[in-house]
């Protein structure tokens, strides 16, 4: 009986078959979730969930920290001893030539040298460097409190850079009307800079950021 007589007959004609498949509508696209699924690579759909993504940046901060740590606990060794190394100077220079003109100054100079300043100091400079590298190993680790510890040793960091520059004027080893002297203090102070501000910049940028800031854990 062909389809026609099959319909005449009352009866409807048999649905054809194309590649094993029924007509009908096509089937209903997966929906995308709200998280954006589709702007997801390859590499973040493998991730683990709860597996989150770690900013190079905040690493970057983390080692930079240690790096100026490491720094500065130099400087905190070194800065006890900077008495004794201008003293050494001197009397380098008097037998070298002991009527030089100079000489009187660089006594006054030395002996007018507050050695209690420098001891505190390196005090104050030793305890920063041990929380920079402990901080910085912090960061990298992703702890709240070591992330909190970074920012604000990096303020001290510009804050004792004022205070290393008031206070070589009024010990007078930066003497403005000394070329001399002029330069080293200008080199001095803009090294300073660059290590402590750039670094306080950077790390405040950084590890503020809402973003990276939900990377750390309490």
């Amino acid at each position: 009986m062909s389809s026609g007589d099959a319909f005449e007959a009352g009866e409807p004609p048999a649905k054809s078959r194309q590649d094993g498949l029924e007509p009908g509508p096509p089937p209903a696209r997966p929906r995308m979730s709200e998280a954006g699924d589709d702007d997801l690579g390859d590499e973040d759909l493998r991730r683990p969930i709860g597996k989150q993504r770690r900013s190079g940046a905040v690493t970057a901060v983390g080692v930079i920290a240690i790096v100026l740590g490491c720094f500065v606990l130099m400087g905190a060794i070194c800065m006890p001893l900077t008495p004794m190394f201008m003293k050494s100077t001197v009397d380098f220079v008097e037998k070298a030539n002991p009527n030089d003109p100079n000489l009187p100054k660089l006594k006054q100079a030395v002996a007018d040298l507050p050695v209690l300043y420098f001891y505190v100091m390196a005090g104050v400079e030793f305890l920063r460097a041990v929380g920079l590298v402990g901080g910085g190993i912090g960061v990298v680790r992703r702890l709240n409190a070591a992330r909190l510890l970074v920012i604000a040793l990096a303020v001290v960091g510009v804050l004792l850079v004022l205070v290393g520059l008031v206070a070589g004027i009024a010990m007078n080893t930066i003497k403005f009307d000394d070329p001399g002297s002029m330069i080293g203090g200008i080199c001095g102070t803009a090294f300073s800079i660059i290590l402590n501000v750039g670094f306080a910049i950077m790390a405040l940028f950084v590890l503020l950021n809402r973003k990276n800031a939900a990377e750390f854990r309490s």
